[in-house]
């Protein structure tokens, strides 16, 4: 008994390593690729200067969570909008699900802004289940 622990045990160890391995091999392909964790966005508010955030969520959503000094841009407006927004600065979307600003990044890119100035955030929005005040950070 105490053998099959062991190796069932020694397997699950095994996959964590490759799956450990997997990610950190990726993790540079994604970031290069545009999107960031929510880490490194919070490590780009501290350093980067005249960075520009966008909160591709909906009015209400906005309303009730978003990052301190995020624009707001609903999705349905996002697309028109864009032509203005195209411009030097570094810039990070995000929004509630991670879907609408990976899709907004890569309307971007279609558009010709620059992808080294342009991120996405990879990932829900969990500082909004973490942080009750209207602006996190």
């Amino acid at each position: 008994m105490l053998h099959s622990l062991l190796i069932g045990l020694g397997g699950a160890l095994v996959l964590v390593c490759f799956s450990y391995v997997y990610t950190r091999m990726t993790r540079s392909e994604e970031i290069e690729s545009g999107a960031i964790d929510f880490d490194v966005l919070m490590n780009m508010l501290k350093t980067k200067k005249n960075l520009r955030l966008i909160d591709l969520s909906d009015s209400a959503h906005y309303k009730m969570h978003h990052l301190k000094g995020a624009e707001n841009i609903p999705p349905d407006a996002f697309r028109k909008l864009v032509p203005e927004l195209i411009d030097d600065r570094m810039t990070v979307l995000y929004c509630k699900s991670g879907r609408e600003c990976r899709l907004a990044y890569q309307f971007m890119k279609e558009k010709g802004y620059k992808t080294g100035n342009l991120y996405y955030l990879d990932a829900q929005m969990i500082y909004t289940s973490v942080y009750k005040p209207k602006e996190a950070v």
